[in-house]
């Protein structure tokens, strides 16, 4: 996701949104639509379609991703397993 972030933030929105949504897939397919992964993906992939103007669309793939996000963030901080990694990405996304 890290990758999706930088091509967005650099003005090349297009190769963000097409990685994000491949990324999506393949964290869907590997571990389902409600598990933490796949949030940060429709997050990441949300990010990159608001840099390029799809705000409509965005907010979507914001409104999939949040609810699992912040009920992942609740459960890390009381299982006190939360990584600095796993916090970047959802600090960025929300």
């Amino acid at each position: 996701p890290g990758r999706i972030l930088a091509l967005a933030r650099s003005g090349q929105g297009a190769s963000a949104v097409d990685l994000a949504a491949r990324y999506i897939e393949l964290k869907s397919e590997r571990f389902g639509e409600k598990h933490f992964d796949t949030a940060i993906a429709q997050g990441v992939y949300g990010i990159s379609l608001s840099e390029m103007g799809r705000h409509a669309e965005a907010v979507k793939a914001f409104q999939t991703a949040m609810p699992i996000l912040l009920s992942a963030s609740r459960q890390a901080e009381t299982e006190d397993s939360a990584l600095a990694t796993r916090d970047f990405f959802v600090q960025s996304i929300i």
